[in-house]
């Protein structure tokens, strides 16, 4: 017998064992068979909501806008809106304000066609007399009262929506990393003893200066908070004292600590933060020389409307340049010096912001580069 042959007999042996030791094996049990599921009803296809129909014109849009923004709830971006501590809704009047202006004479015309064409040339008349951030504000305060109305958006190649949607691409570019050219650092900042106002300078500014009167010691203190803090005005804004504490918080003169009720970009119930020490003694020196004690942390500036108009006209009035400095320039200026002169750690910033209130990123992006120039200039 070959090797062939054998190999082939094995082969065969091998199968027929299979054969057998299958048959030797239980079966396996027969599972039972499982109903089929019921079939899903079909759902019918999501219909979309029935428009909304637009206000029927009543005669004046102007008017119509009033009472539209009178029942408004919330803004644009869906938050409710807030009031100031006299219980008035500044934005709301905005919104009012620039409605009326932007309508004119078109009131009484009831074609929303024509009421837009109106509109967009108002906005367009700006265009050599406001500055672009402004004109985009106006825009948008406009569409908050569309909105309220619901008025059917202009939808025209050349139209308001999208105008306006080229404006904020512009305004992005002009505000973004935007760092400014050394001639408007100049117009902004130069002084008339020919220094550069940098927050340096401010700071050795409050520290030398020698103060007689309560006025004097007032515009020390509000001007240190700008060299040490950073905050908007709105944070300042609040009691001198927890029992005396107001809407928006209070000022704790043993902790040295603010306690916010309320804040523009606030949205926790508290907001709370130390404030440098040497802000601290310029509040101490103000308050502790008083004749008779103010409840507020700022009655020179509380005490008045337009508080905005005043912190300026405070600020202009002791560093007057040829372009006139804003509350905003001197947290701009704060905000590049913390990073580049302090250079202070990431954790250190991103506390600080907390404290203002800011996102790192946009604080980066939109102040702190905006006057950066000024490290290059003497």
């Amino acid at each position: 017998m070959n090797t062939e042959t054998t190999l082939q007999t094995v082969l065969n042996e091998v199968r027929e064992l299979k054969a057998m030791l299958v048959k030797l094996m239980p079966a396996e049990p027969v599972q039972p068979t499982k109903p089929e599921p019921e079939p899903e009803p079909v759902q019918p296809e999501p219909q979309p909501l029935p428009p909304t129909e637009p206000v029927s014109f009543a005669g004046n849009w102007i008017t119509m806008g009033q009472e539209a923004m009178d029942k408004s709830a919330t803004t644009n971006q869906g938050k409710p809106w807030t009031t100031n501590e006299a219980g008035v809704c500044v934005g709301k009047n905005n919104c009012i304000r620039d409605w009326t202006v932007a309508v004119g004479d078109a009131h009484a015309n009831p074609s929303v066609p024509d009421l837009w064409v109106k509109i967009l040339d108002s906005v367009k008349s700006r265009e050599t007399t406001h500055k672009k951030g402004s004109i985009s504000n106006f825009m948008s305060n406009i569409m908050s009262v569309a909105r309220e109305l619901r008025i059917p958006p202009d939808e025209r190649p050349d139209g308001f929506k999208t105008y306006y949607e080229l404006l904020e691409t512009k305004v992005k570019l002009d505000t973004v990393c935007n760092k400014l050219a050394p001639e408007k650092l100049e117009a902004k900042l130069r002084l008339q003893d020919g220094k550069l106002l940098t927050t340096a300078y401010l700071r050795e500014w409050c520290a030398s200066t020698e103060c007689t009167t309560d006025d004097q010691r007032f515009d020390r203190m509000f001007l240190t908070m700008c060299a040490y803090q950073g905050n908007r005005q709105q944070d300042y804004m609040v009691g001198y004292g927890e029992n005396n504490k107001t809407e928006r918080g209070y000022y704790c003169p043993e902790t040295t600590r603010v306690v916010l009720f309320k804040g523009k970009t606030q949205t926790v119930p508290e907001r709370e933060f130390k404030l440098h020490p040497t802000v601290a003694v310029a509040i101490h020196e103000y308050h502790s020389q008083l004749a008779t004690p103010s409840p507020q942390l700022l009655p020179l500036i509380m005490d008045v409307k337009d508080t905005i108009k005043k912190v300026n006209k405070l600020i202009r009035r002791v560093f007057p340049t040829a372009n006139a400095l804003t509350h905003g320039d001197l947290r701009d200026l704060f905000e590049t010096h913390i990073r580049w002169v302090d250079k202070l750690a990431k954790d250190e910033v991103n506390e600080l912001m907390r404290q203002i209130g800011h996102s790192a990123i946009t604080a980066w992006n939109h102040y702190a580069i905006k006057y950066s120039g000024i490290l290059e200039m003497d």
